[in-house]
């Protein structure tokens, strides 16, 4: 559902064209000590693979909250790796100021940018986390992902997605778009426990490194990357829906009541089309290259 949750930071004080100013590198050092801790470790075990397309905006809220979750992990070493796929703006320059390794992709396209760090992540490395740069993640959310790939058989997870306000939105929207996100947990949940199907989102999922390198990882057919790798992997073992481990994208796509009603109209439609399947098929699934 969408929430309004408490942000690590007043956005509007961090100045992306100036990194070295006052004010925005105070905000950067007490928000980035986990990642530069971790990004020197060298003996990492996990890591979370961020994909990014001009986001200087909304980076910085994303890379704090990254810190917040690996300040829950101290023993579990984890790289944070920003794919660059193509910025314009300051999108690179921030994330090597908060400490996270930033690998580019000339090659538009997220599942392409997810291939990318995936390829590009040291062999020591056993599990994956991924996300965007336009979310902020639960504390709890990596360690919740972690702990669900450290059991015997399992080599994917995904968990819950929450969409946050920026700004102001409609009450009548806000009212709907609630009731129907809360209908969406409940179909959701339907699916899954009755029917099997897997839900995931690139923004929230994790998977084993080794098993993802085994079924050729990414193949970027479709939009939906991140729900094409999740059933690649269930030949390797089990998907596992991990419940509390959550994150709050931004609900920038829904800047106008008529963007806002043609989401929930779209979601109606899937819904309706899926209601009988076995497994939800890649082309159900209309989604922005970068959401």
């Amino acid at each position: 559902m969408m929430k309004e949750i408490p942000l690590p930071f007043n956005p509007t004080e961090f100045d992306p064209n100036d990194l070295s100013g006052h004010k925005t590198l105070k905000l950067i050092e007490a928000n980035s000590q986990y990642i530069r801790e971790m990004a020197g470790s060298r003996e990492w075990v996990a890591a979370i693979v961020i994909p990014a397309l001009n986001e200087e905006r909304r980076l910085p809220l994303c890379l704090a909250s990254v810190n917040e979750a690996l300040a829950r992990i101290p023993d579990i070493p984890t790289q944070v790796l920003l794919v660059d796929n193509g910025s314009t703006d300051a999108t690179s320059q921030i994330a090597e100021a908060f400490g996270a390794r930033v690998i580019f992709e000339s090659e538009k396209g997220i599942g392409r940018a997810r291939q990318k760090g995936l390829l590009s992540l040291d062999k020591r490395v056993k599990h994956v986390v991924t996300t965007d740069a336009d979310v902020i993640v639960d504390p709890e959310m990596v360690g919740f992902h972690i702990g669900a790939l450290s059991q015997a058989g399992v080599v994917g997870s995904y968990g819950r997605v929450y969409d946050r306000f920026e700004g102001e939105i409609d009450p009548l929207d806000r009212v709907l778009l609630y009731l129907f996100q809360i209908i969406g947990d409940k179909v959701h949940d339907y699916k899954r426990l009755r029917k099997g199907i897997i839900l995931s989102i690139g923004n929230n999922s994790a998977y084993s490194r080794e098993a993802a390198l085994r079924v050729g990882g990414y193949e970027s057919r479709y939009s939906s990357e991140d729900l094409e790798i999740m059933l690649k992997l269930k030949s390797e073992g089990e998907i596992k829906f991990v419940p509390d481990a959550i994150v709050y994208p931004s609900a920038r796509r829904f800047t106008t009541s008529k963007n806002l009603r043609r989401h929930i109209l779209d979601r109606l439609v899937f819904n309706l089309k899926t209601r009988f399947s076995a497994q939800i098929e890649l082309s159900d699934v209309n989604r922005p290259d970068y959401r």
